[in-house]
């Protein structure tokens, strides 16, 4: 409880200070907040602070930078995998990935988008069949390992 007050207070502090302090800070706080609450195995409540973080994003597109975009797409999807759910993984992944236009500066988009990609990558990995046998990877939690070292 007392850090979900702390974060609740740094996003109300981020709204009073200067100009642009919320949309330049406000995404580092909701992954942080959403990993205390992962931690705490809260994982419905970290999942519901990473999609308002989307969905402010996504409402403000000018101020939004595209490092914030993919930081936010990484960390609900990585909550995905590590929740042993790739479908809804590979689909914040990819959403991420789209949502990143292309750069006015060349290669810049592949630096920022490599972590959506990554994870995508793995998120695929996960719903490969291993074998022809179309054995999944439900009993292999290697992909998944992978995912939380993220």
């Amino acid at each position: 409880k007392g850090a979900r007050d702390a974060f609740r207070g740094g996003l109300a502090a981020l709204k009073r200070g200067p100009p642009g302090a919320y949309d330049r800070w406000a995404p580092s706080v909701w992954v942080a907040w959403a990993t205390v609450e992962a931690e705490e195995a809260e994982v419905e409540r970290a999942a519901l602070i990473l999609r308002a973080g989307l969905r402010y994003t996504n409402a403000r597109p000018s101020t939004t930078t595209r490092r914030d975009v993919a930081y936010l797409h990484h960390a609900l999807g990585c909550l995905h995998l590590r929740r042993r759910r790739p479908r809804d993984a590979l689909r914040v992944f990819e959403a991420g990935s789209v949502k990143l236009e292309a750069p006015s500066v060349a290669g810049r988009r592949d630096r920022e988008a490599s972590c959506l990609l990554l994870g995508a990558a793995k998120a695929r990995a996960a719903l490969e069949p291993r074998h022809s046998d179309e054995t999944f990877y439900e009993d292999d939690d290697r992909p998944f390992r992978a995912a939380a070292r993220l």
